[in-house]
């Protein structure tokens, strides 16, 4: 009983170690698709990064680098609203959300 019970939980603790960047790589797929695309530099600027710097915690982070990024995301006086990222985190909460109820 004991093996068993070893071995659902080291499956989970893989799922759990997994999860953060799997969601990322979604997110990334889905900022990629929604982003604008006038030179193609704002979606292939989206990346994921993941380090295990502390072992208590799995870290990985969605994140573009352009300057204008925020711009395209949230609009500006002259400018409409271009979402990308928001859709992005939205998925990504369904992913996390529907594999912890998995476990």
């Amino acid at each position: 009983m004991s093996r068993v019970k070893d071995r659902k939980l080291k499956a989970m603790f893989r799922t759990l170690e997994r999860l953060p960047f799997e969601a990322c790589k979604i997110g990334q797929s889905v900022a990629q698709q929604k982003a604008p695309v006038a030179s193609g530099k704002l979606r292939d600027s989206i990346k994921v990064s993941s380090s295990v710097a502390n072992p208590n915690a799995i870290e990985a982070v969605l994140y573009t680098r352009r300057p204008y990024a925020p711009i395209v995301e949230l609009g500006s006086p002259t400018q409409p609203a271009q979402p990308f990222m928001a859709p992005a985190f939205t998925r990504m909460s369904y992913h996390v959300t529907r594999t912890l109820n998995k476990l």
